[in-house]
């Protein structure tokens, strides 16, 4: 679960800059995902559909 937990953040850094407390609240439910939820591209709809809205994206 650790290692999931670092991917997730690390993903998340990258795209975003840094890991706010918007980002840092969608860690949890991304956690609970089962094996076949979590894996691509099924774990990315997740977040476009339940926590993207509103995260500004940062470029470069």
């Amino acid at each position: 679960m650790r290692e999931r937990q670092y991917t997730i953040e690390r993903i998340l850094r990258m795209r975003f800059g840094e890991i706010d407390p918007q980002l840092e609240a969608i860690i949890p439910p991304l956690l609970a995902l089962s094996a076949p939820e979590y894996t691509p591209p099924s774990c990315w709809s997740y977040l476009v559909k339940n926590c993207w809205r509103g995260l500004e994206v940062v470029s470069g």
